[in-house]
């Protein structure tokens, strides 16, 4: 979808500014500038939340191995063995 966006962002900065009259040229190009500025926007926050999301998991996967671990005892030495893997 972004890329959808990002070719009409430039179309349409090339279209408005070699159809816009002589003296509207100057602006003619910040609806094209506008959506790149959305799509930026929109890419930055996913980009931010999927990082947090990313973090969160691999703290709750770190907590979830710490309590995976037991200690037994075996011909008289203590052992640790993670019973994720038996």
């Amino acid at each position: 979808m972004l890329k959808i966006l990002l070719v009409c962002a430039f179309v349409s900065i090339i279209v408005d500014t070699a159809t816009a009259a002589p003296e509207d040229r100057g602006h003619a190009w910040f609806e094209g500038a506008a959506i790149l500025l959305a799509v930026a926007v929109v890419s930055l926050v996913g980009a931010g939340s999927d990082y947090k999301k990313e973090i969160q998991f691999v703290k709750n996967a770190q907590i979830s191995e710490k309590d995976n671990t037991i200690f037994v005892k075996r011909r008289g030495a203590e052992e640790e063995i993670n019973f994720n893997f038996l």
